[in-house]
């Protein structure tokens, strides 16, 4: 008994109707997915930035009011910043 014979049967593929067989994968559109966001091309598209010692105003942690829910936001010691609700 030779390997190919040992392989199930496979059907023939059905023939493709009038509709998609016109439509080949080489004609499908192709979509790619860029993880990294675009950068601005304007000065008005740049998001307003505001310094930390702005937001803290020489406090520790400050409290914000988001949708209804506050966050506080913590300085620490060695100087980064902590979000937490």
């Amino acid at each position: 008994m030779s390997p190919a014979s040992a392989l199930p049967s496979v059907p023939a593929p059905k023939s493709a109707s009038a509709e998609t067989a016109s439509v080949s994968p080489a004609h499908w559109p192709v979509q790619t997915q860029s993880h990294a966001s675009p950068l601005p091309e304007t000065a008005a598209e740049t998001p307003p930035a505001f310094s930390s010692s702005e937001l803290m105003q020489g406090h520790r942690t400050i409290a914000i009011r988001h949708n209804g829910i506050t966050y506080r936001l913590q300085a620490t010691r060695q100087g980064k910043l902590i979000l937490t609700k």
